[in-house]
């Protein structure tokens, strides 16, 4: 139970080094504090990321995909084609049986 809810601030915590990003500019900082900043925002981001996926799990990381692919579904930004090719790369990701180049999409009806 303590290894979600730790994933949970970490993905959070991931999302808020990305927003934290936007308000830099705006803060009278020197360009050279700004840069490493920004760049200690986007390393640690990333890692919270990684890490929370990595405590939450395969589940958690199939349903994110989903939701994302199925909110670009519906604003037309994601073909068919390029959904099911994200389904072969997530495949070839987690090391899943690939039977050829292209894999029946799991998460939109075809």
């Amino acid at each position: 139970m303590m290894k979600k809810v730790i994933g949970y601030i970490l993905f959070v915590a991931s999302f808020i080094a990305w927003a934290a990003i936007a308000i830099l500019p705006f803060l009278s900082l020197s360009i050279e504090k700004v840069a490493a900043v920004t760049t200690i925002l986007i390393v640690g981001g990333e890692v919270a990321f990684i890490l929370s996926i990595a405590l939450l799990g395969k589940e958690f990381l199939e349903k994110l995909r989903f939701f994302f692919v199925s909110c670009l579904q519906k604003n037309k930004i994601y073909s068919l084609s390029s959904a099911c090719e994200s389904c072969y790369r997530l495949d070839l990701l987690m090391n899943r049986p690939v039977t050829g180049r292209m894999t029946r999409c799991r998460f939109i009806r075809h």
